[in-house]
């Protein structure tokens, strides 16, 4: 009997069974850290490109642990591996549904950019985890050790959920992404790669050979996620205009912050922000500073971003050259403006330059029928190895714009 069923869009619906462990996985979901994340955005600006892409960061990682439940009870089906499985099981599937716990407002990622210099949402993340104390403390540590990368345990126990390449939490947002944006890009065959997961000798996740094509498939639905969705220059463009934002807060001021704005204001990293900012952090909480900052008495800048934020007045792309940069922030200082903060480069990123490490490694689905030598090579190999269209993924041309109000491109191009 199941102990409670969530809808999902992703898997139809998500159920737990009965039992005293997912009783405190429930617990868990209920926490009020865990709820907080119902108002933590999962994509950020996709929205204001994207219309329907407003799901949060909640139905992410509900999604995670179920998907991550699903991979060790099909791995546990070989009895070979239950040993190594039972003694980091629980600890897998409570650390995919925490994984995201340290994540801020505005738009997780984002909000990181905005007021900070690296993403540190995991070292948050673990602090927060100490605050669960209705885990029982051996557990919460292997979760701890999880989230770390920790050498000292088994590499499938963390590879599963962050491993490089496929592993439950991109297996999930590739999906999830797609559907709340309404397209097509990120889908490939979820159970293929469930059903064919298994661990090495050397206690490495890793997929059978059989297999490949569906990963392959994974690999290039994200890609083009990425491509058409996370990087989409409109969005990017709004990233960039929400960073001028926080940029013009800290050097010219605002005549409204609360006490969580000013302890995000006044701290050099996340991890360096108390709990109780990173509680009330809330996407309700960035929204309402951004209408407060539209008010008469803040600087120029910071009301003219501002509204351009809320009422989605962006700015405009054109195609980068040294030429044409200078030319526009010479029209920009003609206008009257600041080119620090009305003139942006922006760019595509390689999304795949770390895959090839920690990836999934390849075994042989059929070892009676390999010889000795084929058995060995793919045992060890990486995708990277096994099939050239995962590195051939590795090598796409990035791409790069300028960034610039409206009536400026106007302007460069009339003239």
């Amino acid at each position: 009997m199941s102990l409670v069923t969530f809808s999902d869009v992703v898997f139809s619906h998500i159920s737990f069974p009965d039992t005293p462990f997912y009783r405190l996985v429930l617990e868990t979901i209920d926490n009020p850290w865990v709820q907080r994340l119902r108002d933590i955005s999962q994509t950020a600006n996709t929205k204001l490109v994207y219309m329907t892409s407003e799901h949060s960061r909640f139905s992410h990682c509900l999604g995670v642990t179920y998907m991550a439940d699903l991979a060790l009870r099909k791995m546990s089906e070989d009895e070979t591996l239950l040993r190594e499985l039972k003694e980091w099981r629980d600890a897998i599937v409570l650390a995919s549904l925490l994984h995201d716990v340290g994540h801020l407002a505005p738009g997780s990622h984002v909000a990181f950019k905005l007021f900070f210099s690296s993403d540190d949402h995991e070292e948050l993340s673990i602090r927060i985890i100490d605050e669960l104390t209705h885990i029982p403390y051996e557990l919460r540590e292997q979760i701890k050790l999880i989230l770390k990368k920790d050498s000292s345990i088994p590499p499938f126990a963390w590879q599963l959920l962050a491993g490089s390449g496929w592993n439950v939490d991109r297996g999930n947002w590739c999906v999830l992404d797609s559907i709340f944006a309404g397209v097509k890009y990120g889908f490939y065959n979820i159970n293929a790669i469930l059903e064919s997961l298994t661990i090495t000798s050397d206690l490495h996740l890793a997929i059978k050979d059989n297999r490949i094509d569906s990963l392959i498939h994974f690999s290039v639905s994200r890609y083009a996620l990425y491509r058409q969705v996370y990087q989409h220059r409109v969005i990017l463009g709004i990233d960039a205009l929400s960073m001028a934002l926080a940029r013009a807060i800290k050097e010219f001021g605002v005549n409204f912050a609360d006490g969580t704005m000013r302890a995000f204001l006044s701290s050099s990293c996340g991890s360096e922000l108390p709990l109780e900012a990173v509680f009330k952090s809330r996407e309700s909480w960035w929204n309402y500073h951004l209408m407060r900052w539209q008010d008469i008495g803040n600087p120029d800048i910071v009301r003219d971003l501002a509204d351009r934020l809320i009422n989605r007045k962006l700015f405009k792309t054109i195609g980068h050259s040294e030429k044409a940069e200078a030319h526009l922030r010479s029209l920009i200082a003609d206008a009257g403006l600041n080119p620090d903060y009305y003139l942006h480069i922006i760019s595509t990123k390689s999304i795949a330059d770390g895959d090839a490490k920690d990836s999934l490694k390849v075994i042989s689905s059929n070892r009676d029928t390999v010889s000795h030598t084929n058995e060995e090579t793919l045992r060890n190999a990486s995708l990277s190895e096994v099939d050239p269209l995962f590195s051939s993924l590795q090598k796409i041309p990035l791409k790069k714009w300028l960034l610039v109000p409206k009536e400026i491109k106007e302007h460069y191009y009339d003239g």
